[in-house]
């Protein structure tokens, strides 16, 4: 995402009239794109092959390393929840704990993923927290998976329908004081946004994109301040500084999309209670080796520890 942020800042400081650099966040794929040129691919990671009229595998193979897995998910409950401006209605999932971790079956994770691709290619990681004992609440982004409509969304557009999906929480019978936000990537802009409107018992953000403003000043291409091409609604430090639930970052030493000095100064700007966790040997992606991948019990125990000691209404 780097990259393309780069190449797109390129031409917006070559126009007339600068544009923001909003629009720069989204890049997913609607199932509507699926085809052989998006499931034949060599990275199982990758695959993208469920057309919209059929349900996602929640049991499919991946190349689980060792010491990482995750059981087959039989009883996903699909959510078609309309978006405020109703222009469509949004995918969701919600994924019963196993009851094999009582103590954690009534905490809810509310799953926001990452830009690049559905909530199919993140299928894995969701079957991580629930295999942990965690009810998951899985959602994808309009113009992403089977969401509609097939376009990406405003900053307005992605905030409200993050709100809209929590709503259906709320109607599923949830326990709302044990509801988790734990946002990925860009995942954290809905994550960060919707516990200033919701509160959650807790946030949690795994190499969480900073906003517009970090990834510009980051750019060797320019020295123009991000907040000259980006409205502000991507402001997650800012947004940080103004909800004081506890916060849990955990960001890969590795990582070579967003670096973890990036997170570093997203966890300085929390107003909460909160903790950092760097790991050794971890990249952003699931094929170059994730916090996911680096072995079920330690991510486990540094989630439910975070819990435990710094939100412990959640449990």
């Amino acid at each position: 995402m780097t990259a393309r942020v780069t190449s797109l800042l390129f031409a917006a400081l070559t126009c007339a009239g600068c544009v923001d650099l909003d629009f720069t966040i989204h890049n997913g794929k609607h199932c509507s794109t699926y085809g052989a040129q998006t499931c034949d691919v060599d990275d199982p990671w990758d695959r993208l092959c469920t057309p919209c009229d059929e349900p996602f595998d929640w049991a499919r193979e991946v190349p689980w390393p060792e010491g990482s897995t995750a059981r087959a998910v039989t009883d996903a409950r699909q959510e078609r929840v309309p978006s405020y401006d109703g222009e469509g209605e949004l995918d969701a999932y919600f994924i019963p704990a196993h009851g094999e971790r009582p103590e954690l079956a009534d905490t809810t994770i509310m799953y926001f993923h990452g830009n690049r691709y559905g909530l199919e290619h993140y299928a894995p990681r969701v079957r991580v927290l629930h295999e942990a004992g965690y009810a998951v609440f899985a959602v994808d982004y309009r113009g992403y998976g089977k969401s509609e409509p097939e376009s990406w969304p405003t900053a307005a557009q992605w905030f409200d329908d993050a709100e809209a999906l929590r709503g259906r929480l709320d109607e599923l019978g949830v326990d709302l004081t044990r509801v988790v936000y734990y946002g990925y990537s860009i995942g954290a802009f809905p994550a960060i946004d919707l516990a200033g409107r919701r509160p959650a018992c807790a946030v949690v953000l795994e190499a969480p994109c900073p906003g517009v403003d970090p990834m510009v000043a980051e750019s060797s291409l320019t020295s123009v301040p991000g907040s000259f091409l980006a409205t502000g609604d991507y402001d997650n430090i800012r947004k940080l500084g103004e909800i004081e639930q506890p916060l849990f970052i955990l960001h890969g030493e590795l990582d070579s999309t967003f670096s973890i000095e990036q997170s570093q100064s997203l966890y300085e700007a929390a107003a909460g209670p909160k903790r950092f966790w760097k790991i050794p040997d971890a990249n952003h992606g699931l094929s170059e080796g994730t916090v996911e991948t680096a072995g079920n019990t330690i991510y486990f125990e540094r989630i439910e520890d975070f819990l435990g000691e710094l939100a412990p209404t959640c449990l």
